[in-house]
């Protein structure tokens, strides 16, 4: 069985969120913890007992501590190569037992949920080689696969039954886990840092606009002819155009026309490279992730207030070679401002998946909010210390 570790997925050990169920799906990330210490102190406050790093040999003698009397066992086993949807699901959906539960993980890994509704709290633990754990009677858990779906673990039970899951049907899970048709991701303050817009691609565009303005005078090509008359239109003759589009740059008003130009310069900067775009180190391992899943393959697509062509440009030119493969639609604002609902609305008909099935994931509250209001799973990311954790 292949040995992997939390870090091979940038997982924490133990992750804290709290969530609201009312009209709107919402999950706040509240904290992550490693320290073992810790993590065995939280768990013996909800009467659950975790160790970590214990050796097989070791187990006899601390289930006899904790005066468990074994009546029944048994062992899962599941690989990439094994694992089925229909296996998956049996885990993951809330559920209780009514006798102590123990795992014991002898190789790979996988994630422990548990739910605690009075504190309106769900903990995430992440599980491993060594792992031991105990979970008692009537605490709400579901146990997922992904991402690892290798994984060898002895359960031990009181009854001689064995494992008898009650379901809740509470559905709470889905907001934890990863199933949906599609991904949408905001760019600016959610997959690259807000510096490389606001004091690389802004300072370049500006910089270069005159120059820009002047090739496009003197073209007589249909396109350019077209944009001229648009310009005409909006900013009157053309002496007052390079100081009209400086003034929305400055003002970072999200203009069309600027939002076109804008990609258009920085199209010239990217191919002559003068600079790539930076992601921050998970977003590439989080979308291999989504992309590995057993479950329906994932459309990914892009929502940014930066031109279509922008984004395209963003993903062409980056840091870890050319992702634009990986996008399936790079939406702007030509669909509607991103605060709108009725944007996010469009979205999913263009995308042909219903508004539950699509996950959102941005920095910008505003947006969050009118994603909600559309329906779609939002997750707010809170830069530097979020990390892309669902698959």
């Amino acid at each position: 069985m292949k040995n992997i570790s939390r870090f091979d997925y940038d997982l924490p050990k133990l992750s804290l969120y709290s969530y609201s169920l009312g009209t709107y799906k919402k999950v706040t990330f509240l904290e992550s913890i490693e320290s073992s210490e810790k993590i065995t102190t939280l768990c013996e406050e909800n009467k659950i007992i975790f160790r970590e790093g214990l050796q097989k040999e070791g187990l006899p003698f601390l289930l006899e501590k904790l005066n468990f009397s074994t009546r029944s066992q048994d062992q899962v086993v599941v690989s990439k190569e094994t694992t089925t949807l229909e296996i998956r699901q049996k885990f993951l959906q809330e559920h209780s037992h009514d006798e102590e539960e123990i795992r014991y993980f002898e190789e790979g890994g996988g994630i422990f949920f548990f739910h605690f509704p009075s504190q309106k709290q769900v903990w995430r633990l992440v599980c491993e080689k060594g792992d031991f754990l105990s979970v008692p009677s009537g605490v709400l858990h579901w146990f997922d696969l992904a991402p690892f779906y290798e994984l060898r673990a002895t359960r031990l039970f009181q009854k001689k039954e064995g494992w008898i899951p009650f379901y809740t049907n509470s559905q709470l899970e889905k907001s934890f886990i990863m199933p949906y048709k599609a991904v949408l991701l905001d760019i600016e303050g959610t997959i690259a840092p807000l510096d490389f817009v606001q004091k690389v691609l802004f300072p370049y565009s500006r910089n270069h606009l005159h120059k820009y303005l002047e090739k496009l005078l003197a073209s007589t090509e249909k396109v350019d002819l077209c944009l001229k008359k648009e310009m005409t239109e909006m900013f009157g003759e053309s002496f007052n155009w390079e100081l009209r589009l400086k003034d929305l740059i400055d003002k970072d008003i999200k203009h069309p026309i600027l939002k076109k130009i804008q990609g258009e310069i920085w199209e010239e900067g990217f191919k002559e490279k003068v600079f790539k775009a930076p992601l921050y180190p998970d977003v590439l391992p989080a979308l291999k992730r989504w992309k590995e899943g057993i479950a329906s393959p994932i459309t990914f697509a892009i929502y940014s207030s930066g031109s279509s062509k922008a984004q395209e440009l963003f993903f062409q030119y980056n840091e870890y070679g050319d992702l634009r493969s990986w996008f399936s639609f790079f939406f702007d604002t030509s669909l509607g401002p991103k605060t709108n609902p009725s944007s996010y609305e469009k979205i999913s008909l263009k995308l042909g998946i219903l508004p539950e099935e699509i996950f959102f994931l941005t920095d910008n509250p505003k947006e969050e909010e009118a994603a909600l209001q559309a329906n779609f799973f939002v997750k707010l990311i809170e830069r530097p210390k979020d990390i892309f954790s669902f698959y």
